[in-house]
C-alpha cells in the first residue's frame, strides 16, 4: 500500500447505537468524501447563489457566519473566535490530536480585512471555478484527472474500488511532490497563513497531518472551508449593497466616468490601507476586467469568473465597511454606474436594483465632443494596442488587434443596420492603416486622428441613444450635473 501509516491514523467517530468506532484508514474515508464533495462542489454553489432564497439563508446563518465581531456601524455586532474543532466525545478529541493538532479558524472577517494568506487544497477544477482574492496557493490532494478516475470507479465499481484506487493514485512521490514541496514554499512565504479545502474537512486535516510530519509548522485550516467562506462573503455583499452610503458617478460613454473615480485614488482608498478619507472607490471595470462597452474587453486578459468577481466586490465592500467605522465623519463610497452586466459578469441583482431605483448619481454632462473621442481612443485603442504589441510583437500585436476591433464591431452589426456598420468598419480600417504608416520603432507620434470619425458615429448614433434610454429608467435623486471638471470640485466641495 503506497499511502504511509500516519496517514491512515487520522481518526474519524461514527456513532451508531450509542457505540464510537474508530476507522483508522483516513484516505478511504477521504475518497467517499472527494466523491460526494465533488456533487457539492460543483452543484452547491453556482453563479448566482447570492440570489437563494431568504428562508435558506436564515437556516444557514448559524453554521456558516463568524461570530459577532464589530466591523462597522452598519452590521450587526459579532465575536471573533479563533478556536479548536471540538468532538463529540473527549477521547476521539484526544486521539486525533495525537496525530495532528486539529488547529482551525472560523475568524472570517479577520480573514479578509486582513488579507490573510489562504492556501487552497481543492482540486484545480474546483480553484478555478472560484476561489478568493487572498488565496495565494492551489496545492491540490486530487489533481481533476484522479478525482475524476475515482468518481467513476466509484460509480461503476462501488466505494471498496474506489478506495482502493485512491490509495493507488497517491503514492509517497505525488504526496512530496505535489503536496510538501508547494505547501512548503507557501508556508515559508505566508508562515501566518490557512488552508482550505472545500468543506474544511478530510482533505484539510490530512495535509495538516503531512505538513506535521514533513516538520512545518502548524498550518491551521478554516473551519468550513470555502463553503462558509462563500456562504459568508455572499452574505456579506448583501448586507454591504443594503447599508453602505453608495453614491453613482454616471454619464455617457467616453465622459471619463473612471478617470474621475480614479482621481480620488491618492484621497482614499479600497480598504486595503489605513487612512482617515471618509470617501472610498470601487472600480466595478477594474474588477470585471472590462470596459464595460462593446470595445471594452481588451483581448488578452480573461475576465474572471461569475464567483470571484463576487467573492472580491465582497471583500472590497467588507473593507470599505470596516474603514468607515473608524471614521466619525460622513462616508461616501463612489461606483460608476453600469449595466446589468459588465462584459460577460453579471453585477448582483440586488446591486443593480440599488443603482436603478435608489442610489444617488452625479452625472458628468457636456463634455465636449472632442474630449470623449479623446477618451474613447486612449481607452479602447491606444491603451489596448500597446499591450498586445508587449504580448505578441509589434507587427503580429497590431493585426491581431485589427482583427479584434473590427470583430467587436460585428458583434452590433445588426444594432447598427447594415449600412452604417459597413461605414464603420470601412473607417475603422482606413483609421488603422493610417495609424500603422505613421508609427516608428517606439510607436511615437501614432495619426490616430482617422478614429475620430468612425467613434463620432458610434457616439452619438449608438451609445448616446442607448445611455438616454437606459437614464430613464434611473429613479435616483441626481446630485449634481456637469462636465467632468466640474463634478469632480463639487465631490470635493462636498
Amino acid at each position: 500500500m503506497a499511502v504511509d501509516d500516519n496517514t491512515m491514523r487520522v481518526l474519524l467517530s461514527v456513532r451508531d447505537d450509542g457505540r464510537f468506532f474508530s476507522f483508522s484508514f483516513s484516505l478511504s474515508i477521504l475518497i467517499l468524501f472527494v466523491v460526494f464533495d465533488s456533487i457539492a462542489a460543483f452543484g452547491g454553489c453556482n453563479n448566482n447563489d447570492h440570489q437563494r432564497k431568504s428562508t435558506v439563508r436564515n437556516e444557514n446563518k448559524n453554521s456558516f457566519r463568524s461570530p459577532p465581531v464589530v466591523i462597522s456601524p452598519f452590521v450587526r455586532k459579532r465575536t471573533n473566535s479563533i478556536f479548536l474543532s471540538k468532538s463529540s466525545n473527549d477521547d476521539d478529541e484526544t486521539r486525533i490530536k495525537d496525530d495532528v493538532d486539529d488547529a482551525t479558524i472560523q475568524d472570517f472577517v479577520t480573514i479578509f480585512t486582513n488579507n490573510i494568506p489562504l492556501l487552497d487544497v481543492r482540486a484545480p477544477v474546483e480553484y478555478n471555478k472560484g476561489s478568493f482574492p487572498n488565496t495565494r496557493t492551489n496545492a491540490p490532494l486530487l489533481n481533476d484527472e484522479e478525482r475524476r478516475l475515482v468518481g467513476i470507479k466509484y460509480k461503476e465499481m462501488g466505494q471498496d474500488a474506489a478506495i482502493e484506487l485512491g490509495k493507488e493514485l497517491i503514492t509517497p512521490e505525488i504526496k512530496e511532490k505535489r503536496i510538501l514541496l508547494q505547501c512548503k514554499e507557501h508556508i515559508q512565504k505566508y508562515p501566518n497563513g490557512y488552508l482550505y479545502c472545500f468543506r474544511g474537512g478530510l482533505r484539510s486535516k490530512i495535509v495538516q497531518l503531512w505538513l506535521k510530519e514533513a516538520g512545518l509548522s502548524q498550518y491551521p485550516f478554516v473551519e468550513g472551508g470555502y463553503k462558509a467562506m462563500r456562504r459568508y462573503l455572499m452574505d456579506e455583499l448583501e448586507e454591504s449593497i443594503r447599508v453602505l452610503p453608495i453614491v453613482m458617478i454616471g454619464g455617457s460613454t467616453g465622459c471619463g466616468k473612471t478617470y474621475l473615480l480614479e482621481s480620488f485614488i491618492d484621497t482614499t482608498n479600497d480598504g486595503n490601507n489605513n487612512n482617515n478619507s471618509t470617501r472610498s472607490i470601487i472600480d466595478l471595470e477594474g474588477l470585471a476586467k472590462h470596459k464595460g462597452s462593446t470595445f471594452g474587453w481588451l483581448g488578452l486578459e480573461e475576465q474572471p469568473t461569475q464567483i470571484d468577481f463576487e467573492n472580491t466586490l465582497s471583500v472590497q465592500m467588507l473593507k470599505i465597511r470596516h474603514k468607515f467605522q473608524q471614521s466619525s465623519s460622513s462616508k461616501i463610497l463612489f461606483i460608476e454606474e453600469e449595466g446589468n452586466r459588465i462584459g460577460q459578469r453579471m453585477l448582483p441583482a440586488s446591486l443593480y436594483q440599488k443603482m436603478s431605483e435608489e442610489y444617488p448619481v452625479i452625472l458628468i454632462d457636456n463634455e465636449p465632443m472632442e474630449d470623449r473621442l479623446r477618451v474613447c481612443i486612449k481607452d479602447y485603442i491606444l491603451d489596448p494596442l500597446d499591450k498586445f504589441q508587449c504580448h505578441y510583437g509589434k507587427e503580429k500585436g497590431k493585426e491581431l488587434f485589427h482583427e479584434k476591433c473590427l470583430h467587436d464591431l460585428n458583434r452590433i452589426k445588426n444594432r447598427l443596420g447594415s449600412e452604417r456598420y459597413t461605414q464603420i468598419r470601412n473607417e475603422l480600417n482606413e483609421a488603422f492603416q493610417k495609424l500603422i504608416l505613421s508609427s516608428d520603432d517606439n510607436n511615437n507620434n501614432l495619426d490616430c486622428s482617422g478614429f475620430e470619425k468612425p467613434f463620432t458615429v458610434l457616439l452619438c448614433d449608438y451609445y448616446d441613444p442607448m445611455y438616454d434610454f437606459q437614464s430613464t429608467k434611473r429613479k435616483g435623486e441626481v446630485l449634481f450635473r456637469g462636465n467632468r471638471a466640474e463634478a469632480r470640485q463639487w465631490i470635493l466641495n462636498n
